[in-house]
């Protein structure tokens, strides 16, 4: 195999970005495959929903996600390994992945059960969510071609090349960042939405700033989670004044509660035991917002958020099946977000 030939083989199967990992000699089938020391990785790699579990005799909590991982031979063929998962290790933090040799028909099990050094791990990422690997042994054309790659990092010790044989070809960070140098240069836009269809329709709501910049990089109006932008999330904000332009808050994710009185009645009764008579005086409406500090009670609606499932002194998770709550004054749950769901929704 040539360096050329496994990015053919990454993009004949689909895959739209292409990772490198230098193996060290930890790295490998008993201790597991170290992908970093925060979770940065889980928004990089396609995983599964993280599962809340323990581990060892002290049930320490960890999070598990499924992997749709799947081992190029040197002919491009692929073999997927059922059992592959991240497993995430909150008390440390860090991430390892687990299960990539078991059950596989065909996988690079010598690699991968040594320990020896120089071995290179490529991973390419596909956006129905499935990964390709492919390891290259010490001193192999694959593994020193690769030491002329310049490897960045930003992606942690995950390191992002390029996925064609040019190096200079752009990457889904360049193209967007090309993409909304265009916008820029545009000057003023009228507000305008994007339509399924693929017609341009005027935008006068109040969330049409975002709506118009999705417009213009070519995205349609959606209430998905997924990313916008070759898995970017874009985000837009109004500002009155250029020179602050820094200041306001923006909406990163908008989870629905997995639990409480939200879950259990309904959103409409949620919002009579818990809403509020609309602050203009508008008839027959009542709403539900405000701002929620853990440990501060909210007076608009009376509920208090607290933060179970976390040591904040040691900035350490002791649960893994804790939750972001709304407790009334009883202490009854109004709404929680449980960790393994805010998790999923974040990656």
């Amino acid at each position: 195999m040539t360096l050329a030939k496994v990015r053919a083989a990454m993009r004949s199967h689909g895959a739209r970005e292409l990772f490198v990992k230098r193996l060290s000699p930890n790295d490998n089938s008993k201790n597991q495959i170290y992908l970093g020391g925060d979770f940065r990785v889980i928004n990089l790699l396609p995983a599964g929903p993280p599962v809340a579990s323990a581990s060892g005799s002290h049930a320490t909590p960890i999070f598990k996600a499924a992997l749709q991982l799947l081992w190029l031979d040197d002919s491009g063929r692929a073999f997927p390994a059922p059992d592959a998962q991240l497993i995430l290790y909150p008390q440390y933090p860090e991430v390892r992945m687990s299960g990539f040799l078991r059950g596989a028909a065909w996988a690079p099990s010598e690699l991968l059960a040594s320990r020896a050094e120089g071995r290179v791990l490529l991973l390419g990422t596909t956006t129905d969510g499935r990964i390709f690997g492919y390891v290259a042994a010490a001193e192999s054309q694959v593994e020193q071609e690769l030491r002329l790659v310049p490897l960045d990092g930003e992606a942690g010790v995950l390191a992002r090349i390029a996925l064609g044989d040019d190096p200079t070809m752009a990457d889904s960070r360049t193209r967007l960042l090309e993409a909304l140098c265009r916008v820029a240069k545009d000057g003023w836009i009228p507000g305008w939405r994007l339509s399924t269809d693929g017609t341009r329709r005027p935008c006068t709501a109040l969330n049409c700033v975002g709506v118009t910049l999705e417009s213009e990089l070519g995205i349609t109006a959606n209430g998905r989670a997924e990313p916008d932008f070759e898995g970017w999330e874009v985000k837009a904000h109004t500002v009155a004044n250029f020179s602050r332009a820094g200041t306001g808050a923006v909406t990163l994710m908008t989870p629905e509660p997995t639990g409480g009185d939200y879950k259990r009645l309904g959103i409409v009764e949620f919002v009579r035991t818990y809403g509020y008579a609309d602050k203009r005086g508008r008839a027959d409406r009542m709403n539900f917002g405000g701002i929620h500090k853990v440990g501060q009670r909210c007076a608009a609606t009376g509920l208090t958020l607290t933060l179970n499932g976390f040591d904040a002194a040691n900035g350490k998770m002791t649960d893994a099946g804790g939750s972001l709550a709304l407790l009334d004054d009883t202490g009854k749950i109004a709404a929680s977000w449980d960790f393994a769901r805010l998790l999923a929704h974040w990656s």
